[in-house]
């Protein structure tokens, strides 16, 4: 595997040199027998104007002994097979040589014949002329441009003349078997070289690649030596450079990874106590909360009772002044028992301290109580409460109370942010089946774009000073979000600031009777919140 690059060096460099000498051969052969064969075809026209004008007389006087003898002298000339005259009308005066079967005609201009044959023809007409030409004119005479004479002539007869191509073939093949030789010689000597330079290239190379290999298992303190000084040797250095780099980066990183491993661990026992630590001051803060909460709401309830009892007369008359200030103690001391309900409610949520009570109802019935009791509080006509119920919902089977309270936080914190206007209770079918969406939509102040991600958090409210304009802690939100936890549903809110909010509670009507009560932890990710 690791001499395959070498071999493929060495037959690249090998078929090229070969491809290229054998081009080159057959180049020079193509070349050398194209002027071969021009010089042939050259000779035969020359012969055949030079009987063409000896015969000239004798075809005129048909003397066919001198023709004979004309002929006899053109068969002595190296490779003429036949020489034949003919006079005008096609007879024959003298033939000297037998025609072959296979013969070409040569064209006076043009391409040569095909070479695959035993004899090119050469036919030169024969002319009477009273301006004719002189023999020493005719062979001086460019063999390429043989026009016939100028002035008054007239074709008496025609000459042919036969040259034999077995000499063009003999030579043809001597050059090529001198090419074939010259190519085997170089591309053996093109071998032998290109071994060579792929033992030289790739001796290096392999040396590099066993060093990378043996850095690759660990072996961090390989080096290579190299004997040259080229370029290869240049790069065998850059290589040992960055095999030491490599090792003190190892020894830094091991040395990094030791530190680390110890710092996360104290770092991770740390975080484990902490943890611990937290996990119990919560507990304890939700058990006090709700201690607390208990203890509380025994003596407001008796406060309750007691100024509910006076304004009613039990301890004597009650002027109209007086009237007042117990309904004042009875209404503070409802909305701190409220406040307390909502604590209590909030540290066992908190907690996990909480059950479901599946039950069959009407959501609309659930609205219009809800609706009955917040028009009761309100002032006449400053805020609308109104219920806007699709017909035919489907009967809830789900923990009544629990809806109830969470319709109920939400209407509460849309009136409080609502001064004139509206109160909405709409309910439709979810856009999942078997689900029910109550959208809760006020036309209060709104919700700014930059607290909607935190209005569920615990103890939070919206803006800089509701506590001073507003009652309650921040914790209606946070309940309703745990209650939706609770009820395997999922609350979002829409809002504009100056327009008021939308509060979407999308729950499946049929609450499994065995689904996990556990309240999951308060989180605002992936929708906006109030």
């Amino acid at each position: 595997m690791r001499h395959r690059f070498g071999i493929r060096l060495a037959l690249a460099n090998s078929a090229l040199i070969v491809i290229a000498c054998a081009l080159l051969s057959w180049t020079l052969v193509r070349s050398d027998l194209r002027e071969i064969g021009r010089g042939l075809a050259d000779r035969g026209f020359a012969l055949g104007e030079h009987l063409a004008r000896e015969a000239e007389l004798p075809i005129l006087s048909g003397d066919a002994e001198t023709l004979r003898q004309l002929g006899l002298m053109a068969r002595a000339e190296r490779d003429v097979l036949y020489t034949h005259f003919v006079d005008v009308e096609g007879r024959v005066e003298a033939t000297l040589g037998e025609r072959p079967a296979r013969r070409a005609p040569v064209p006076l201009h043009g391409d040569l014949p095909p070479t695959d044959v035993d004899a090119w023809e050469f036919e030169v007409p024969i002319y009477t002329t009273d301006a004719r030409p002189q023999r020493e004119e005719l062979l001086a005479a460019d063999p390429a441009d043989r026009s016939p004479p100028s002035g008054r002539r007239q074709q008496i007869g025609r000459v042919l003349v036969g040259l034999a191509l077995e000499p063009l073939r003999a030579h043809g093949d001597r050059v090529a078997m001198t090419a074939a030789t010259f190519t085997i010689i170089v591309a053996l000597m093109a071998v032998a070289s290109a071994v060579l330079l792929a033992s030289a290239i790739t001796r290096p190379l392999q040396v590099l690649a066993r060093a990378a290999d043996r850095i690759a298992g660990g072996e961090l303190e390989t080096q290579v030596t190299l004997k040259s000084e080229d370029e290869v040797a240049a790069v065998a250095e850059s290589f040992n450079a960055m095999a030491r780099s490599l090792a003190l980066s190892r020894a830094a990183l091991e040395e990094h990874r030791r530190t680390l491993e110890e710092k996360v661990r104290a770092r991770t026992e740390r975080l484990e106590t902490v943890n611990r630590e937290l996990d119990e001051a919560n507990r304890l803060k939700s058990e006090f909360l709700a201690t607390v909460s208990h203890e509380l709401r025994t003596p407001l309830n008796v406060i309750m009772g007691y100024t509910r009892m006076l304004a009613e007369g039990a301890g004597g008359d009650v002027t109209t002044e007086q009237q007042e200030m117990l309904e004042s103690i009875h209404r503070h001391s409802k909305l701190q028992l409220d406040l307390i309900s909502d604590v209590l409610d909030f540290s066992r949520l908190a907690s996990g301290r909480v059950s479901v009570h599946v039950e069959r109802f009407s959501l609309v019935s659930v609205l219009d109580e809800i609706r009955a009791l917040h028009v009761g509080r309100q002032p006449q006509g400053e805020v609308a409460f109104v219920v806007d119920a699709v017909p035919d919902l489907p009967e809830m089977e789900t923990d009544r109370v629990k809806l109830q309270e969470v319709v109920r936080n939400l209407v509460d914190n849309a009136a409080k942010f609502t001064q004139r206007g509206s109160v909405r209770m709409e309910a439709r079918p979810g856009e999942r089946a078997g689900w029910v969406t109550i959208a809760v939509r006020d036309t209060g102040r709104g919700i700014g774009a930059e607290d909607l991600p935190r209005i569920f958090e615990e103890f939070r409210q919206v803006g800089e000073n509701n506590t001073r304009t507003t009652n309650g802690v921040g914790r209606g939100l946070a309940i309703v979000k745990r209650l939706m936890d609770v009820l395997g549903g999922r609350i979002t809110v829409e809002s504009t600031l100056g327009e008021g909010s939308t509060f979407f509670v999308q729950l499946p009507s049929r609450l499994p009777r065995e689904a996990p009560v556990k309240p999951k932890a308060v989180a605002a990710a992936g929708t906006a919140q109030r």
